[in-house]
């Protein structure tokens, strides 16, 4: 199994305001509960797809600012 089960909880939090994101991150459980993933920490994961995202809607936003 992949880990697009557990960023579905990164999905979820994308769709907040990025101010709240730090919190919602600290409350993704560390170890996942799926047994088949081939990570064992769906905290850690999302926290980095959330942290290429918030890089991409900063730059988009610039651009947008700027461009």
């Amino acid at each position: 199994m992949t880990v697009s089960r557990c960023l579905g909880q990164a999905l979820q939090i994308a769709a907040k305001p990025r101010r709240e994101w730090s919190e919602l991150i600290d409350k993704i459980q560390t170890v996942c509960p799926h047994s088949d993933c081939t990570k064992s920490n769906c905290q850690e994961v999302c926290r980095d797809w959330l942290r290429m995202q918030w890089r991409i809607q900063v730059r988009g936003e610039m651009r947008g600012k700027h461009g």
